[in-house]
């Protein structure tokens, strides 16, 4: 359904599609209005669906204050009748940001995505909105101040309008910084440590969260894997397959671990019993058959467990990366 809201939005704004640009988990069309680029999409943020709409202005000529401007947008009435809402709510607005050369909204939706018809509304009405407070990008390179052969990119969930010459610079810088993450020395031992070390304390912090509310929470397990990754990636110094691979296991054995001390403390209390050695040696000797026996709590606790261990597995990541230059067309 994206792909083909996604063309008619290509098609009645006359942008060119974006195959997922950058952060922006979607297919996004980009372009330009009457010199300001932008970008517009249906995507998915923070677990919402909505749509993203990226416009990009020349940096330092804003003629107010953010928030002076923001509040002014929150009471547009060409705005608000584009958007079909009396106001603008408090959640719309946390996703509003107006930065020194761009402006960003997010805005979700709860079932049924937004007409093209209406999105392109939106964003001709933000662009309208933007011109009274700021400048168009004009046609020169932003690196470097030439008009020659500048052309406008998506870049990294971003606009950027650049010549071939900064373009290639860019580029280059990226792989130089790339091999430069790519020749520094990784520490397993004090990762694996490090990892080993934050995996028992999530274990305790698992356990008693689940023995004094009787509940389990995913985000906790997601939680405990970010926690282990940046212990890992920390003790290590850089991002590694050894560490990607380690990090969704003490996630999952951090998970278990606290499982085995939210049954060994009930089983103590119930039968009120002392955390006796002998004690710890039965639970551990049952700990599979109460786990995974009558009740689902143990799947649940693996299964959430699991969650946690392929979040960290595919955002883990090397911090360094080189940027993909879409072209989008030249400025006008």
């Amino acid at each position: 359904m994206s792909r083909s809201l996604t063309d008619q939005l290509a098609t009645l704004l006359s942008f060119q599609p974006v195959a997922k640009a950058g952060p922006h988990q979607g297919l996004s069309v980009a372009g330009q209005i009457e010199g300001f680029p932008a970008l517009v999409g249906y995507h998915r943020n923070m677990n919402l669906n909505g749509v993203t709409y990226l416009v990009r202005f020349k940096k330092g000529t804003l003629s107010a204050k953010p928030d002076s401007v923001l509040k002014w947008f929150f009471e547009a009435p060409s705005l608000l009748e584009a958007m079909g809402a009396q106001k603008i709510g408090n959640r719309d607005r946390n996703f509003m940001k107006l930065g020194e050369d761009h402006f960003y909204f997010f805005r979700p939706y709860s079932f049924k995505a937004p007409k093209p018809e209406q999105v392109t509304n939106i964003l001709q009405n933000l662009v309208l909105s933007l011109k009274k407070y700021s400048t168009p990008l004009g046609v020169a390179c932003e690196s470097c101040g030439s008009g020659t052969k500048a052309e406008l990119f998506a870049v990294g969930g971003t606009l950027m309008n650049v010549c071939n010459t900064c373009r290639a610079r860019i580029q280059e810088e990226d792989r130089q910084a790339q091999a430069h993450y790519a020749r520094k020395s990784s520490n397993p031992f004090l990762g694996t440590i490090a990892g080993i070390a934050v995996a028992l304390t999530m274990a305790f912090v698992w356990g008693a969260l689940s023995y004094y509310t009787r509940h389990i929470y995913s985000m906790v397990a997601i939680g405990i894997g970010l926690a282990i990754a940046f212990a890992v990636n920390k003790g290590m110094a850089k991002v590694t397959w050894y560490g990607r691979i380690l990090a969704p296991i003490l996630t999952v054995g951090s998970v278990l671990f606290g499982d085995y001390l939210f049954i060994l403390f009930s089983i103590s209390t119930q039968q009120h019993l002392l955390v006796t050695k002998e004690l710890m040696v039965g639970v551990l000797n049952h700990f599979f058959q109460i786990e995974f026996g009558r009740t689902a709590s143990g799947y649940i606790s693996v299964f959430f467990g699991l969650v946690g261990a392929m979040v960290i597995y595919f955002s883990n990541r090397s911090p360094v990366t080189e940027r993909v230059f879409i072209p989008i067309g030249r400025m006008t």
